[in-house]
This record gives structure tokens, sequence and C-alpha cells, in this order.
């Protein structure tokens, strides 16, 4: 079971167990950003003003474990499906997506 303690007692037929000694650290939950341009973001003012694909270290450097993919401006490059493709390979790559997508 999960959960923060004072004290743990492992039974010594559990050797699956990892325990990670966080004291004197901060322990949070993971975030979840609601709007990310994960197929990058910019464009407005030409071609060299738009940003690259986020990578999973940028989001888990931040402490985000959970986004929601939205598409941006730039709709010559970037398209709902590409959109999609990004979210499940960060799906993949083991963090939670979700996308907004157009009706």
């Amino acid at each position: 079971m999960e959960g923060i303690y004072e004290s743990i007692d492992i039974p010594k037929d559990f050797i699956d167990i990892n325990v990670i000694d966080a004291s004197g650290k901060l322990v949070l939950p993971g975030f979840i950003d609601s709007h990310v341009h994960i197929l990058g973001r910019g464009g407005e003012g030409s071609f060299k003003t738009r940003a690259p694909e986020i990578q999973l270290s940028d989001l888990l450097l931040g402490g985000v474990t959970t986004v929601v993919g939205c598409l941006g401006t730039d709709g010559v490059c970037r398209d709902t499906k590409r959109l999609l493709a990004k979210a499940r390979a960060l799906d993949e790559e083991g963090i939670t997506t979700y996308i907004h997508r157009l009706l």
C-alpha cells in the first residue's frame, strides 16, 4: 500500500518493495497542465517564431505528469492528426495525455 508513514515495517517475504528515503525532500503529487502546445507554439510572427515540440523531459522537470495538448494558431504545419500522434507518443513514454480537438 502506498502512503507516507513515520516508520515502515517491511515483511521479510516482500521482495519487490522499493523504499525511497525522502527525508529532507519536498514530496508533491504530479501536476496537471491543462493547456500545453505539445507540438510547439507560435508561428504568428512568421516561421522563425515557431517553437519546437515539447519533450517528455521538459514536462517531468516541471513536475507535470498529465497534460492536455492544444493545437494553437499554426494551422499550416500542425493539425489534429499530428496532435493526436504526439499525445499518443507521450502516453507511450509514461505521461497521461489528452488533447483538445476541433469538432
